[in-house]
């Protein structure tokens, strides 16, 4: 399985998970489970980033959040989206197979339990990427922000006068149009302190080895001079792992956002988004979710025809969940690429693995920048991990066979087809075996792109590429600020916790160089 071509557009992840309308806000997690060798990055350190990056908004619909808990200050607004009434169903199904109520995921106490999401949505029913919440508000106030579109870095410039690998700039060239070949011309860009790098977990350590940094093995298999050894560049990728939807066939027409994939019928939910900010364009594709444990004893996890898959505990404490199971309103098949057969409409449940024990790679298909680079994400290569997502699927099928959700659906237990789109979800989980949602999992995964880890951070330069202050081991002016950082997989989604790290990367790097919140800092990094 591969990754989906990385998108050119400012702050990319952010605007797809907003289109796509999955996120929630996930702090609780720890970036490193052994905080000694990465002080200053435990979630209590970056609460304070959480909130200070966030302006939430409140509703009506959930007067049980504890505001205390939230920012409301920060530029990057969230809040809830309206909710289809099979949505409210699929909540209190999930209720009754035992999984308890989550006030609000984004509290100290964990992500465990069930509710609907928080979104990305301001008080107007726009979506608020990090390029609307950071970049737009000062474009034309700031004369030291220059962005530059359409242009690709190639590499890092090094001091050739430096006795230790000094970056003092980068070279950038035009990115190519589809299909043109890209332009021999290059620009060099100086920097007067420091480059930081900030291109996601795919492209920097796709920088960082074009550039020299990585592991001398496979530098020099590419001939490329090697400027530090680094065997963690691009080691230790790890994602988020969607069961791909498990689709329910809806007992009435009429009842989901399926209708929205005909063009035809936008353009009154358009109008109606133009004039007031609500509407069916605003509902959220994932619109709630459940974090359990898959060795949650009270859970329905068992069955009569499962051979009880033994698994490990993967997550970061005790409280932390490793299994999200996210309901939505309408298909959700082949990355959002194919709709529901004509007739019908659907509901459907996704299962997605958290915590992760397959790891992959980024590494160098050639020494061409605007080659893509070679992404093994060695999905399940860890028996753990699909065990775990056949307990998730299973818990799938026990909540939609639990009310209200089932007096919404038309299942259909005599299915035997397992090529029908709604084999699946019509199966009894009583008598749908491990070895048969195996085969379907192999066949239906998608990444819910969140990968991480390829730059990781910890205090030793034989296992890591930065140190806790974001500076890359061995190389002078140069840090790394994104999700490429994180030891570890989060066990939630990943666009706040990038938000917050940028923020607290934001006061280690004035802290160092005016004192402003360095006292903060080093305190942080006792």
């Amino acid at each position: 399985m591969s990754f989906t071509r990385i998108g050119r557009f400012l702050w990319f992840f952010t605007l797809l998970l907003l289109e796509n309308q999955t996120v929630g806000i996930n702090p609780t997690y720890v970036v490193s489970s052994k905080t000694r060798h990465a002080p200053g990055w435990s979630y209590d350190a970056l609460r304070p980033y959480f909130r200070k990056a966030e302006k939430y908004g409140g509703h009506d619909l959930h007067p049980d959040v504890d505001v205390s808990h939230r920012g409301a200050d920060g530029v990057h607004h969230t809040g809830h989206a309206p909710r289809l009434e099979i949505c409210e169903d699929c909540l209190q199904s999930c209720r009754n197979v035992g999984i308890p109520y989550s006030s609000d995921f984004n509290t100290p106490k964990g992500t465990l339990g069930c509710n609907h999401l928080t979104s990305f949505l301001d008080s107007k029913g726009h979506r608020s990427s990090a390029a609307t919440a950071y970049l737009s508000p000062i474009l034309s106030s700031r004369p030291n922000l220059h962005i530059v579109t359409m242009t690709t870095t190639t590499r890092l410039i090094f001091s050739p006068l430096s006795s230790v690998p000094k970056v003092i700039g980068i070279e950038v060239a035009k990115s190519p149009l589809p299909g043109k070949s890209p332009s021999d011309q290059r620009w060099i860009i100086n920097a007067r302190r420091e480059v930081i790098l900030s291109s996601g977990a795919i492209n920097t350590p796709q920088l960082l080895l074009l550039s020299g940094i990585g592991p001398k093995i496979d530098l020099d298999k590419l001939a490329i001079p090697l400027v530090k050894h680094l065997a963690a560049v691009g080691q230790n990728l790890s994602d988020h792992l969607a069961s791909g939807g498990i689709s329910f066939r809806i007992a009435k027409l009429g009842t989901t956002l399926d209708y929205l994939a005909n063009p035809s019928n936008t353009l009154i939910p358009l109008a109606q988004w133009m004039l007031t900010g609500g509407g069916a364009l605003t509902h959220m594709i994932g619109s709630g979710a459940a974090f359990v444990r898959s060795d949650d004893p009270n859970l329905p996890f068992d069955s009569k025809a499962s051979k009880n898959p033994k698994t490990t505990d993967e997550t970061s404490g005790k409280d932390a969940p490793d299994l999200e199971l996210v309901w939505s309103p309408l298909a959700f098949l082949s990355h959002g690429f194919r709709s529901a057969p004509p007739g019908t409409e659907i509901f459907s449940l996704v299962a997605t693995l958290l915590r992760p024990k397959s790891l992959g790679s980024v590494t160098l298909a050639s020494d061409d920048p605007f080659e893509n680079p070679t992404i093994e994400a060695n999905y399940f290569s860890d028996e753990n991990d699909i065990n775990v997502m056949i307990k998730g699927v299973r818990l799938c099928l026990r909540v939609a066979r639990s009310q209200p959700l089932y007096s919404r659906l038309n299942l259909r237990p005599d299915n035997t087809d397992k090529e029908d789109l709604f084999w699946l979800g019509d199966s009894d989980p009583d008598k749908v075996t491990d070895e048969e949602i195996q085969e379907w999992l192999l066949k239906n995964v998608e990444t819910l792109y969140h990968p991480v880890g390829t730059a990781r951070m910890g205090s030793s330069p034989e296992s890591s590429v930065v140190s806790p202050t974001l500076r890359v081991h061995g190389v002078d002016n140069l840090r790394i600020v994104d999700a490429s950082i994180l030891p570890y997989q989060i066990s939630g989604h990943t666009s706040a916790p990038v938000m917050a790290i940028a923020e607290r990367a934001a006061d280690i790097i004035k802290g160092e160089y005016t004192g402003v919140a360095a006292a903060l800092v080093n305190k942080m990094l006792q």
